[in-house]
């Protein structure tokens, strides 16, 4: 019943004591399913008979009140349309592998960097199908073939960058977001994006058919010795250089650090930063990620233990295991006011012993009432430009026009962006015009989900550290 979704509102409604019919009318017994297993058209048709709604067949000859011999030739017929089903799955299969072994596509879009041709039966190109367009003609093949230079360079572009730049997935799809350069729709890359880039072999001129078999609705993957692999085309990435991905995917999938490793990393991350937090811990390129240290130790917190660590109250806190007075939240902002002189939301996330901002608006309300509460008066961006520049309010223009420089500029936005920009009024004014940020971010087409927004912060932070530190000793593992 997968994939017939009519069939099963059908029989839903057969079952219903109110439906508005008495009977089914079908036209021959071959349409009535067309199952592998004959009993299973059987007992459907006897579910609706049971129910009050007979199936009546229109075109067959026996007689629809039943009787031995209607009864054998129905599941005669059925095993017949069983049968018919069958061998037309097999030789549709059996076509398209013919017709991929001679160097022609079969089915689905084309990937970026490629374009499909459709050709005559003599090979003759005939036209470029567009995204969503099928041929027109029944003898037509398509092919496939270079696409658009920009899109070829483009290609050739992700692969550098996560090959020869050594960047991760993530930090590919923030580098492509950074430089404005969309999916094929128009939305952001993500990890999984730039992942099926990196492992279309098409892109080396090598058009692979027939990865598994799906006949009768049953999906099932095929050996390498079985796949179709024919050379359709110039390769717009060399064999080398793809190669080069597969084997960087590869290893660091299969890298397993054993417990000694692991501290060992985490003890020569200490050394360097004098410090061990959940965030540089993250963003160390030889160190695996807090989850490998939480399955391994039962927490980031004991795996510091046990190289001699005692981590400050705020790594210890990862889960909030130390409860605060509202007195020494207070107290916590002091110390950062007389340090720093001023209080901002960087300031405080940037403490490794202090709560996290969202900890103290959680139980404070707010920022600016906390900074109250120890004497320091909010923010500037909180006071400032909130009149546009003929001294009247800010137009919804001139809003989003203050955001699509920001965006032009960085190539993303963010919170923290737009409140560090003097230039650009703060975020509480954006959400008091347009309820949220993701409105004015859509507006001026930054076109991301809160999910995505988060993972491409994670992604900008590792590249910053990275380039900073110019560390690019060792290839960490991502899950361990």
């Amino acid at each position: 019943m997968q994939g017939r979704p009519e069939l099963k509102r059908l029989l839903r409604d057969v079952l219903d004591d109110d439906k508005p019919f008495r009977a089914i009318l079908v036209l021959d017994v071959s349409r009535w399913g067309r199952f592998q297993d004959a009993d299973q058209a059987a007992h459907y048709e006897y579910m609706c008979r049971e129910a009050g709604a007979p199936v009546f067949y229109c075109a067959e000859a026996f007689d629809n009140e039943g009787g031995a011999m209607a009864t054998l030739i129905k599941q005669m017929k059925r095993v017949m349309a069983a049968e018919y089903s069958r061998e037309l799955s097999t030789k549709v299969s059996r076509a398209q592998r013919q017709q991929a072994r001679l160097g022609y596509k079969q089915g689905g879009p084309a990937i970026l960097g490629t374009r499909r041709l459709a050709v005559d039966e003599h090979g003759r190109p005939r036209m470029f199908l567009e995204p969503g367009q099928q041929k027109g003609v029944s003898s037509d093949r398509v092919m496939f073939v270079h696409g658009l230079a920009r899109d070829v360079k483009f290609v050739r572009l992700i692969f550098e960058l996560y090959v020869s730049a050594d960047l991760t997935l993530s930090e590919v799809a923030a580098e492509l977001n950074r430089r404005r350069r969309k999916w094929p729709d128009g939305t952001l890359w993500n990890r999984a994006r730039v992942r099926a880039i990196l492992t279309k072999e098409i892109l080396t001129g090598t058009y692979i058919f027939g990865r598994s078999r799906n006949n009768l609705g049953r999906k099932q993957s095929l050996p390498e010795s079985e796949h179709i692999r024919v050379a359709v085309m110039d390769p717009i990435i060399s064999p080398e250089l793809f190669q080069a991905a597969r084997k960087k995917r590869e290893d660091r999938k299969r890298v397993h650090y054993t417990n000694e490793e692991l501290l060992a990393g985490l003890k020569r991350l200490w050394a360097q930063e004098g410090i061990i937090t959940t965030r540089n811990v993250r963003d160390c390129p030889y160190v695996s990620v807090p989850e490998v240290f939480a399955r391994r130790f039962g927490s980031l917190r004991k795996a510091c233990r046990a190289i001699g660590y005692t981590p400050p109250y705020k790594t210890l806190r990862d889960g909030w295991c130390r409860s605060f007075t509202d007195e020494d939240l207070i107290n916590e902002l002091r110390r950062m006011r007389d340090l720093h002189g001023y209080l901002t939301q960087g300031i405080i996330d940037a403490d490794p012993h202090s709560p996290s901002a969202m900890y103290f608006r959680s139980r404070l309300g707010s920022l600016p009432e906390a900074y109250k509460m120890v004497g320091v008066s909010p923010r500037p961006f909180s006071n400032r430009i909130y009149k546009g520049p003929d001294g009247g309010p800010p137009s919804d223009e001139w809003l989003l026009g203050q955001l699509s420089k920001l965006l032009i500029r960085h190539g993303y936005l963010s919170r923290k962006l737009i409140n560090e920009e003097p230039s650009c009024p703060s975020t509480w004014v954006y959400c008091q015009r347009f309820g949220d940020l993701l409105t004015p971010y859509a507006l001026v087409g930054y076109n991301a989900t809160a999910g995505e927004m988060v993972s491409q912060a994670w992604s900008r932070s590792r590249v910053r550290r990275r380039r900073k530190a110019g560390d690019k000793e060792g290839v960490r593992s991502p899950k361990g």
